[in-house]
């Protein structure tokens, strides 16, 4: 046998050694744990969280399949079986395919033993968020609108959700997708109605009635300032390097203004006499702000604006932006699904505008009549929340459909998705996440 030849042999036998060790998981000192206690799988938006209850020194092993059941004779000959070794609860499972059934368990063992039993199969379906709703907690003043939401960093290093509202209510909530729920406390207060949240320049800022600006990092104490001309501030949004502020008409024209600190603003010329209700920013380098009697204006750099044509008259309420996106999926076969860029603004009475360039501008059905409210992108599609608790979503800004409406029917005037589920909060302290 020439030398080439005993390297090949040599390579296939050491992978298959590691191959059988791995599934196998024999030989070695130590040896099977009891069957985990307290496993729970819990389906998301393209993902799963695996819980269970650990013991201190057993190594947990974990066997999934896009199936309704693992094999009745041997789980191993299951078709499509994974194994996910060393894991810790709870563990998070992406790269999942929305709509595929997936049946999961787990096993434990000590030192480099054979696996113990496997716990009872759970079989569950990932799918998209924001068809189903569930209330927080904790909102210990739920006579007050919530109308701002945003998530950060805070300076004990937490990240946090932190939701604004009127008579200067703060919450705050550090839940996930791996928590139970989502429970808030309070993080501090400030005077007046607060209106937006954004987390810019490691900081939390809120903005609202009589041209209120505050700030803190700490969720604790704030710093106030207040705007030239004392206008009202309706929403916020930043590029990483500058904050714009959109408000209420001020001497005859609506009120825009921006900042590279949070803490000293320029006021920016608005070419319209309208209020304006919302704003944000694309990845584009676009910034979009809208407003009453359907006012859309745009620009390259958040000072200087330029009046678009919406082609309607009703009030618009939010825009958002999702460039071209790319989802990869694992199971039950390797996909690849692509979607192209598109700006969307969302209004009174169930307007929805779609746009490729944020020039022309199309109206699309939203399939409802009640004012949308607030609109947030993600990889898998536009959702937008409105006026008793509607919620519609479009998986490419073209197509919209209308979910069940959130539960109590509360007006929902702020939104949000970051980190795998979205977080919507409205009247009279309404707080609901969808994962």
């Amino acid at each position: 046998m020439n030398f080439i030849a005993m390297l090949h042999t040599f390579i296939r036998r050491v992978f298959l050694l590691i191959l059988v060790s791995l599934l196998a998981a024999c030989g070695g000192r130590g040896g099977p744990s009891d069957s985990p206690s307290g496993f729970t799988v819990t389906p998301g938006d393209g993902q799963v969280v695996i819980s269970w209850n650990m013991t201190p020194g057993v190594e947990y092993w974990m066997p999934y399949a896009p199936q309704a059941a693992f094999d009745s004779t041997d789980f191993t000959k299951t078709a499509g079986l994974r194994w996910l070794t060393n894991v810790t609860s709870p563990y998070v499972l992406t790269g999942l395919t929305n709509g595929q059934t997936y049946t999961f368990a787990i096993n434990g063992r000590t030192g480099t033993g054979k696996g113990g039993a496997l716990t009872q199969a759970l079989t569950v379906m990932p799918r998209t968020a924001g068809a189903a709703w569930s209330a927080g907690s904790g909102i210990t003043v739920p006579t007050d609108d919530l109308r701002g939401i945003t998530w950060g960093v805070a300076s004990d290093g937490v990240s946090y959700f932190l939701a604004a509202g009127s008579t200067g209510t703060l919450y705050k909530s550090s839940s996930d997708v791996t928590s139970t729920g989502l429970v808030w406390t309070t993080a501090g207060s400030v005077v007046g109605n607060l209106n937006a949240a954004i987390y810019a320049f490691s900081k939390f800022i809120v903005v609202g009635d009589g041209g209120t600006v505050s700030s803190s990092a700490d969720l604790s104490t704030w710093t106030t300032s207040t705007l030239v001309g004392t206008p009202q501030l309706n929403a916020l949004a930043s590029n990483g390097s500058r904050v714009v502020a959109v408000g209420n008409a001020v001497g005859g024209a609506g009120t825009i203004a921006y900042s590279a600190d949070g803490v000293t603003w320029v006021s920016a010329s608005a070419p319209t006499s309208e209020n304006l209700y919302g704003v944000s920013y694309s990845r584009s380098g676009l910034w979009l702000a809208v407003g009453a009697n359907g006012t859309l204006l745009s620009s390259p750099d958040g000072a200087t604006w330029t009046a678009q044509t919406s082609g309607v008259s009703t009030d618009l309420m939010g825009a958002a932006y999702r460039p071209a996106t790319t989802v990869v999926t694992t199971l039950p076969v390797a996909a690849t699904t692509s979607t192209l860029a598109a700006y969307i603004v969302v209004g009174a009475d169930g307007v929805v505008l779609y746009s490729t360039d944020a020039v022309t501008w199309t109206p699309k059905t939203s399939t409802v009549n009640t004012s949308l409210l607030a609109v947030s992108p993600s990889p898998n599609q536009f959702l937008a929340v409105g006026a008793a608790g509607t919620v519609v979503s479009s998986p490419d800004g073209l197509t919209w459909a209308a979910a069940a409406p959130v539960s109590g029917l509360a007006s929902l005037y702020g939104l949000t998705n970051v980190r795998s589920q979205y977080v919507a909060v409205g009247a009279a302290g309404a707080t609901f996440y969808s994962r």
